[in-house]
């Protein structure tokens, strides 16, 4: 813009033109509009060639499409801040499943306190990762018996794996067709997540004499 004006001395804003020598308010912005002929804005130059006058058209063009990403990215930004602040709303949420999670690998294990390792393999095996992606899993998923099922793809995380056999195969029905996920996803709700160690206890010793209950029945 500036190699077809010059700055008028003494006043920053206002800019001469070199083509038609006439004085734009308003800075380089405005001369561009006055060489680019832009309606509304300001008078057009009238020795401007229609070469010069396109090219000038082409950089304000790419300056409002950048100004219009720029806005969108911003927005994008925003809107992504407000869903991480809805989330962290949530922490306390997670951090209680979280202790209860450490709750189950003490009562399955007996361990004072249980590896990060299971931690991982919980957050891999919700988040469908590895072997739980497979085809196969998928389609085995509600065929299978849960504990075979595990047996067979949950070798990407074996302490996991260990553990919910260890559960499963204690309460889980013997039919294929059916899926029963028992103990496992009876313990892991956000509901029963938030209940304390001995009452969580209650539960689950209820349910697997329930499960026994069903079992001689049948």
């Amino acid at each position: 813009g500036w190699h077809f004006g010059v700055r008028i001395v003494g006043n920053c804003n206002n800019v001469q033109c070199k083509l038609c020598q006439k004085i734009i308010r308003g800075g380089i912005t405005r001369l561009k509009q006055h060489i680019a002929h832009n309606k509304g804005q300001v008078a057009g130059c009238p020795r401007v060639t229609s070469f010069v006058r396109e090219n000038i058209m082409k950089l304000l063009k790419d300056k409002k499409e950048k100004k219009i990403d720029f806005r969108k990215r911003k927005e994008e930004f925003e809107y992504r801040l407000r869903e991480d602040d809805e989330e962290d709303s949530d922490e306390g949420m997670r951090i209680t499943s979280q202790q209860s999670i450490r709750s189950q690998c003490e009562l399955v294990d007996g361990d004072e306190k249980p590896t990060m390792g299971f931690i991982y393999e919980l957050v891999l095996f919700k988040d469908m990762g590895e072997t739980f992606a497979t085809p196969q899993a998928q389609r085995a998923w509600s065929r299978m018996n849960p504990a075979e099922w595990w047996l067979m793809f949950g070798s990407c995380s074996p302490e996991l794996q260990r553990v919910t056999i260890k559960v499963l195969s204690q309460t889980t029905s013997t039919t294929n067709c059916e899926r029963n996920w028992s103990t496992f996803s009876y313990i892991h709700t956000k509901t029963r997540n938030r209940l304390k160690y001995r009452k969580l206890q209650k539960l689950v010793f209820t349910h697997y004499n329930m499960q026994l209950k069903m079992r001689h029945i049948k």
